[in-house]
């Protein structure tokens, strides 16, 4: 049985705003979700630590400009965020999202609704909201990244088996702000391309986002890394994310690891 795991919350860092799509739930490569689910009655723990940096942004226009008047600055950001997830019944599964300062909670669940041939489908909702550690505008409806904003969200996920060992996931997700005065969701792809060798699987993926609440910001991301499990004890996530095109958002690059342990 492949340890399902996933390192879903470099972008919360890379934005330091709460854009967490729908957290809280596994998956087998690195930001794409797939259609799996935790066992039933089995809770899956899984620790991450994410580390990012910056020297340059692009504006409006798409333009890559440096962030700061001399070019010898450098912006570092990390964060340590925890997981726990646990297979309610065969092909459901439910779980939270908390980073270490405990500044935010993310609740989301996962339901496996069809699996023909080599494609399988699955069903995403999730919740999130900030939880402290901030001051946060509430009376005024801003739509910035101080504002207290509570989301729902939803999506869902393809997966596709092209051998025993190659696969692809794709995940299609909108949030909708709670709070927020435009009333235009946000929207998020994600696709992860995974070969096995053995036990290592080596990974390539393509994140994109668009978020309409702050600036109209948009990103597109690539994700270089590998899984490495040992046999169902445990598994190390790596992932070397690199943002290539934006609006209105910094340019990040960093690294990020996880650890994923099941609980029976």
């Amino acid at each position: 049985m492949k340890i399902i795991s996933i390192i879903y919350l470099t972008y919360l860092i890379f934005l330091n705003v709460l854009i967490a799509q729908v957290s809280g739930i596994s998956a087998s490569k690195l930001s794409a979700v797939n259609t799996a689910t935790v066992p039933e009655n089995t809770l899956e723990f899984e620790p991450s630590f994410l580390l990012g940096f910056s020297s340059k942004l692009w504006n409006e226009e798409g333009n890559l400009i440096h962030s700061f008047d001399g070019k010898n600055s450098l912006e570092t950001t990390s964060q340590l965020n925890f997981r726990f997830t646990y297979g309610v019944i065969n092909k459901l599964e439910a779980g939270v999202s908390i980073p270490g300062d405990a500044s935010s909670l993310s609740v989301g669940l996962k339901y496996n609704f069809l699996n023909w041939d080599k494609n399988s489908f699955a069903f995403l909702a999730g919740f999130n909201t900030p939880l402290g550690n901030k001051i946060y505008t509430i009376s005024n409806k801003t739509n910035s990244v101080d504002e207290f904003d509570n989301s729902l969200a939803t999506g869902i996920v393809c997966s596709r088996s092209f051998t025993k060992n190659l696969s692809l996931d794709l995940n299609f997700e909108s949030q909708f702000h709670i709070d927020n005065t435009t009333g235009i969701p946000d929207y998020f792809i994600n696709a992860d391309l995974g070969y096995y060798l053995n036990k290592i699987q080596l990974i390539l993926g393509l994140y994109y986002m668009s978020i309409s609440h702050v600036k109209n910001s948009k990103k597109l991301t690539i994700n270089i890394g590998t899984t490495i499990e040992r046999n169902d004890d445990f598994i190390l996530v790596l992932n070397f994310p690199v943002d290539i095109y934006g609006i209105n958002t910094k340019q990040f690059w960093g690294f990020a690891f996880a650890f994923t342990y099941p609980i029976k």
